[in-house]
Protein backbone atom coordinates (compact mmCIF):
# COMPACT_ATOMS: atom_id res chain seq x y z
CA UNK A 1 0.00 0.00 0.00
CA UNK A 2 3.09 2.32 0.63
CA UNK A 3 3.85 1.66 -2.64
CA UNK A 4 0.79 3.32 -4.11
CA UNK A 5 0.46 5.22 -1.75
CA UNK A 6 3.93 7.03 -3.08
CA UNK A 7 2.98 6.73 -6.61
CA UNK A 8 -0.01 8.61 -6.47
CA UNK A 9 1.98 11.18 -4.56
CA UNK A 10 4.95 11.73 -7.24
CA UNK A 11 2.30 11.51 -9.58
CA UNK A 12 -0.34 14.29 -7.96
CA UNK A 13 3.11 16.19 -7.47
CA UNK A 14 4.21 16.02 -11.18
CA UNK A 15 1.05 17.30 -12.26
CA UNK A 16 1.45 20.21 -10.06
CA UNK A 17 -1.57 19.26 -7.88
CA UNK A 18 -0.40 19.89 -4.79
CA UNK A 19 -4.16 19.81 -2.84
CA UNK A 20 -4.16 16.02 -4.16
CA UNK A 21 -0.94 15.06 -2.17
CA UNK A 22 -2.38 16.65 1.09
CA UNK A 23 -5.37 14.90 0.37
CA UNK A 24 -3.27 11.55 -0.06
CA UNK A 25 -1.07 12.53 3.02
CA UNK A 26 -4.18 12.54 5.14
CA UNK A 27 -5.18 9.66 3.23
CA UNK A 28 -2.80 7.84 4.52
CA UNK A 29 -2.93 9.30 8.39
CA UNK A 30 -6.64 8.46 8.51
CA UNK A 31 -5.56 4.76 7.43
CA UNK A 32 -2.77 4.80 10.18
CA UNK A 33 -5.60 5.93 12.65
CA UNK A 34 -7.78 3.08 11.05
CA UNK A 35 -5.11 0.59 11.89
CA UNK A 36 -4.76 1.89 15.36
CA UNK A 37 -8.22 1.76 15.87
CA UNK A 38 -8.38 -1.66 14.53
CA UNK A 39 -5.50 -2.58 16.75
CA UNK A 40 -7.24 -1.55 19.66
CA UNK A 41 -10.61 -3.19 18.96
CA UNK A 42 -8.54 -6.59 18.16
CA UNK A 43 -6.64 -6.39 21.19
CA UNK A 44 -10.30 -5.45 23.20
CA UNK A 45 -11.72 -8.03 21.38
CA UNK A 46 -9.07 -10.54 22.31
CA UNK A 47 -9.09 -9.66 25.48
CA UNK A 48 -13.06 -10.20 25.79
CA UNK A 49 -12.63 -13.64 24.71
CA UNK A 50 -10.57 -14.49 28.05
CA UNK A 51 -6.79 -15.21 26.14
CA UNK A 52 -4.06 -15.42 28.20
CA UNK A 53 -2.46 -12.13 28.98
CA UNK A 54 0.71 -12.93 27.69
CA UNK A 55 -0.73 -13.84 24.04
CA UNK A 56 -2.85 -10.18 24.33
CA UNK A 57 0.81 -8.33 25.46
CA UNK A 58 2.53 -10.13 22.83
CA UNK A 59 -0.17 -9.02 20.57
CA UNK A 60 -0.38 -5.46 21.80
CA UNK A 61 3.49 -5.40 21.20
CA UNK A 62 2.99 -6.49 17.56
CA UNK A 63 0.27 -3.81 17.27
CA UNK A 64 2.33 -0.92 18.86
CA UNK A 65 5.18 -2.32 16.57
CA UNK A 66 3.01 -1.76 13.27
CA UNK A 67 1.41 1.50 14.49
CA UNK A 68 5.42 2.40 15.14
CA UNK A 69 6.26 1.33 11.14
CA UNK A 70 2.91 2.94 9.95
CA UNK A 71 4.03 6.11 12.01
CA UNK A 72 7.27 6.44 10.38
CA UNK A 73 6.13 5.32 6.55
CA UNK A 74 3.79 8.45 6.71
CA UNK A 75 6.58 10.52 8.52
CA UNK A 76 8.55 9.58 5.50
CA UNK A 77 5.58 10.36 2.84
CA UNK A 78 5.41 13.34 4.72
CA UNK A 79 9.48 14.33 4.16
CA UNK A 80 9.37 13.20 0.72
CA UNK A 81 5.80 15.39 0.38
CA UNK A 82 8.06 18.49 1.29
CA UNK A 83 10.80 17.65 -0.93
CA UNK A 84 8.89 17.05 -4.00
CA UNK A 85 7.03 20.39 -3.28
CA UNK A 86 10.15 22.07 -2.93
CA UNK A 87 11.61 20.31 -5.93
CA UNK A 88 8.48 21.05 -8.06
CA UNK A 89 8.88 25.22 -7.34
CA UNK A 90 12.53 25.13 -8.30
CA UNK A 91 11.43 23.07 -11.46
CA UNK A 92 8.85 26.01 -11.86
CA UNK A 93 11.38 28.62 -11.53
CA UNK A 94 13.55 26.74 -13.83
CA UNK A 95 10.17 26.01 -16.65
CA UNK A 96 9.98 29.86 -16.31
CA UNK A 97 13.64 30.84 -16.94
CA UNK A 98 13.67 28.69 -19.64
CA UNK A 99 10.58 30.14 -20.94
CA UNK A 100 11.76 33.65 -21.01
CA UNK A 101 14.91 32.60 -22.68
CA UNK A 102 13.02 31.06 -25.90
CA UNK A 103 10.86 33.87 -25.95
CA UNK A 104 13.77 36.15 -26.50
CA UNK A 105 15.10 33.56 -28.64
CA UNK A 106 11.85 34.11 -30.74
CA UNK A 107 11.88 37.29 -30.98
CA UNK A 108 15.53 37.26 -31.85
CA UNK A 109 14.93 34.93 -34.88
CA UNK A 110 11.71 37.19 -35.65
CA UNK A 111 13.79 39.98 -36.13
CA UNK A 112 16.48 38.16 -37.86
CA UNK A 113 14.54 37.27 -40.56
CA UNK A 114 12.98 40.56 -41.22
CA UNK A 115 16.31 41.85 -41.67
CA UNK A 116 17.47 38.38 -43.56
CA UNK A 117 14.33 39.04 -45.91
CA UNK A 118 15.09 42.84 -46.61
CA UNK A 119 18.59 41.59 -47.73
CA UNK A 120 17.34 39.23 -49.56
CA UNK A 121 14.96 41.40 -51.44
CA UNK A 122 18.06 43.90 -51.79
CA UNK A 123 20.36 41.54 -53.07
CA UNK A 124 17.57 40.17 -56.01
CA UNK A 125 17.12 43.98 -56.91
CA UNK A 126 20.77 44.26 -57.15
CA UNK A 127 21.13 41.42 -59.35
CA UNK A 128 18.32 42.24 -61.60
CA UNK A 129 19.85 45.82 -62.05
CA UNK A 130 23.08 44.17 -62.44
CA UNK A 131 21.58 42.04 -65.30
CA UNK A 132 20.42 45.11 -66.84
CA UNK A 133 23.31 46.68 -66.84
CA UNK A 134 25.08 44.30 -68.46
CA UNK A 135 22.27 43.69 -70.90
CA UNK A 136 22.49 47.43 -71.85
CA UNK A 137 26.45 46.88 -71.99
CA UNK A 138 26.67 43.98 -73.96
CA UNK A 139 24.43 45.66 -76.54
CA UNK A 140 26.37 48.85 -76.34
CA UNK A 141 29.68 47.04 -77.03
CA UNK A 142 28.02 45.02 -79.76
CA UNK A 143 26.73 48.56 -81.97
CA UNK A 144 30.59 50.19 -81.00
CA UNK A 145 31.87 47.03 -82.71
CA UNK A 146 29.88 47.21 -85.87
CA UNK A 147 30.40 51.18 -85.85
CA UNK A 148 34.56 50.56 -85.24
CA UNK A 149 34.54 48.37 -88.49
CA UNK A 150 32.55 50.68 -90.48
CA UNK A 151 34.98 53.01 -89.04
CA UNK A 152 37.83 50.88 -90.52
CA UNK A 153 36.64 49.95 -93.61
CA UNK A 154 36.43 53.24 -94.74
CA UNK A 155 39.59 54.43 -93.13
CA UNK A 156 41.07 51.98 -95.47
CA UNK A 157 38.91 52.79 -99.02
CA UNK A 158 39.57 56.40 -98.30
CA UNK A 159 43.67 55.32 -97.99
CA UNK A 160 43.42 53.46 -100.91
CA UNK A 161 41.83 56.73 -102.73
CA UNK A 162 44.17 58.86 -101.77
CA UNK A 163 47.23 56.47 -102.88
CA UNK A 164 45.29 56.32 -106.08
CA UNK A 165 45.11 60.00 -106.48
CA UNK A 166 48.28 60.10 -105.73
CA UNK A 167 49.32 57.88 -108.77
CA UNK A 168 47.06 59.74 -110.90
CA UNK A 169 49.00 62.95 -109.76
CA UNK A 170 52.10 61.57 -111.10
CA UNK A 171 51.22 60.20 -114.41
CA UNK A 172 49.46 63.76 -114.57
CA UNK A 173 52.85 65.09 -114.54
CA UNK A 174 54.77 63.20 -116.39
Amino acid sequence: MSTIVEQTTTDALTAGALTTATATVAAVAAAAVSVTAAAATTATAAAAASLPSSTCSTEIGQLQQALLEKQTQLYALETACLRETERQVELEDSVIAWQDKYDRLYESHKRVQKVNQSLEDKMLKLVDRNTNERAQLTSDVATLSVRLAQANFNIAKLQREIFQNKLRCVFVKN
